[in-house]
């Protein structure tokens, strides 16, 4: 049973006004609807009259198309240019995120540094102001105590004069020969 599709290319004229195409010819097929009928096998056969290789064996309908060693040899340098810039785009990521985390560090680092240099520099001021004090205290006590060292001084020695005098006048102004004669 034909369809209307089959009927309809049944009727169209062959091109160059033969009923056979110049490769048809050489391989002795016709145009016939029983070819025509078959659509796998007219794809095949279009595929071989196609192709650029001239060659008798490509032009058998239902033979897939062999690779020469030429196709094979292009076929593994594409697939080798394919997985080398593969191979580079992963290595270029892989840089690409591994310069983005040392940036990240860095920009951390820095930010750790410039927290750490403000808190040396308010420490630094803190031990300022802890060693101006202890300074200004020191002179405060070092003038308390030379004013306390003075009066002792003066007290001590307003006490050992007047214990001498007192001394020399119970002595009735014997003082000097009272202690040699005890020697």
């Amino acid at each position: 049973m034909a369809t209307y599709y089959s009927q309809q290319r049944e009727r169209r004229p062959s091109p160059a006004g033969s009923a056979t195409s110049g490769h048809e010819r050489e391989r002795g097929v016709n145009n016939s609807s029983t070819f025509n009928n078959n659509s796998n096998q007219q794809i095949s056969f279009r595929y071989a009259a196609t192709s650029n290789n001239t060659s008798s064996s490509s032009m058998i309908p239902h033979q897939p198309h062999q690779p020469t060693q030429t196709e094979y040899t292009e076929a593994l340098r594409h697939m080798h240019k394919t997985e080398k810039i593969v191979r580079l785009e992963v290595q270029r990521r892989s840089i690409r995120d591994a310069i983005r985390i040392h940036d990240d560090m860095m920009e951390d680092l820095d930010a750790q540094l410039a927290y750490v240099n403000d808190f040396k520099r308010e420490w630094l001021a803190h031990m300022q102001r802890l060693e101006d004090a202890r300074r200004t205290m020191m002179d405060v006590s070092f003038l308390e105590r030379s004013k306390i060292e003075s009066e002792w001084f003066s007290t001590t020695t307003d006490l050992v004069t007047s214990m001498t005098t007192t001394a020399r006048s119970r002595s009735g102004g014997r003082g000097d020969e009272y202690h040699t004669r005890r020697k």
